[in-house]
């Protein structure tokens, strides 16, 4: 086994293509396949799945990648503090939920940026659900989620903080009384419903809402779609009522499209950073993570 075999499986992994990987690393597709086979055979275990179009990870190969990406990188580590000539690229790769990716990032990413430059930031997209899992399928060793999932293993903490809304047609009109604009428990559960599958952090934090309130009638869900955008338009054309973010429903409020509600009671909920707990982090995903750190102490509305 040698540094180039591993990291030609990392690269095929990465980007998701043995012609890509070999036009990156500057090898022959066919040396590529050979170094694959090469580890394939010494580890004793079938690393990926092939078919005619694509590739998935074994199991194995999942637990081969993690250990290749720390091996490559604990050396590049060592290359960089004892060889001042050696000079890897730096990729922060950040694995965030639709809420973090469209909303906090941006703008947090935009001035990182301006003080890192030389780093290359990555985003791999996820549901909440499935951070951890997606952190350790891509070696990323930070990600930004809506929920928070029950792990000893990893250090979720508060960044900011978010509160899931009612959104309706614009044509729709309700008989709300409520003078702070919260919609009605009964329609809530009886009006048509469209939402985000299972394992996104909205519908997450949604259901066990209803659970706090004691509310265990299922809600009337007659669609899910892949994508907030998605929601938002049929909610616009009167497919149904929806409970997105706050921060999702201001960006298109003013539009005029769909009118926003209040839930009776809801607590504002907070997108968290994750970490593993005991990671090391390479300096500049440790650099990155302080920066982080730093802008929430600096902020009034930490938790």
């Amino acid at each position: 086994m040698n540094f180039s075999q591993l990291q030609s499986f990392i690269t095929v992994v990465q980007r998701h293509s043995f012609s890509e990987a070999a036009k990156q690393l500057h090898f022959s597709q066919s040396t590529i396949t050979k170094h694959i086979n090469e580890l394939e055979k010494e580890l004793g275990q079938q690393l990926l799945v092939r078919s005619t179009r694509d590739f998935k990870l074994t199991k194995a190969g999942m637990s081969c990648y993690s250990f290749a990406v720390a091996v490559v990188s604990r050396k590049n580590a060592l290359l960089s503090e004892y060889n001042k000539d050696f000079q890897p690229k730096k990729i922060l790769r950040i694995v965030a939920s639709t809420i973090p990716s469209h909303f906090y990032l941006p703008g947090l990413l935009g001035e990182y940026h301006k003080l890192h430059s030389e780093v290359f930031l990555k985003i791999i997209p996820s549901d909440s659900r499935s951070i951890t899992e997606n952190m350790v399928e891509h070696q990323a060793h930070i990600a930004f989620c809506g929920y928070e999932k029950k792990n000893k293993e990893y250090i979720y903490t508060r960044v900011e903080e978010d509160q899931l809304v009612v959104i309706t047609a614009s044509n729709k009109n309700y008989n709300i009384h409520d003078d702070n604009g919260v919609f009605p428990d009964q329609l809530l559960l009886t009006e048509p419903m469209v939402c985000r599958a299972p394992t996104s952090g909205t519908r997450t934090s949604f259901e066990r809402y209803l659970v706090e309130r004691k509310i265990y009638e299922k809600p009337n869900i007659i669609c899910e779609m892949p994508d907030t955008d998605a929601i938002i338009n049929a909610v616009s054309v009167g497919l149904g009522i929806a409970v997105i973010s706050s921060l999702e429903a201001r960006q298109v409020i003013d539009k005029g499209q769909i009118n926003m509600f209040y839930l009776e009671d809801f607590p504002r909920r907070a997108l968290y950073m994750v970490k593993k707990k005991y990671d090391t982090l390479l300096a500049y995903e440790q650099e990155f993570y302080d920066y982080v750190m730093k802008q929430v102490y600096q902020d009034e509305k930490i938790i």
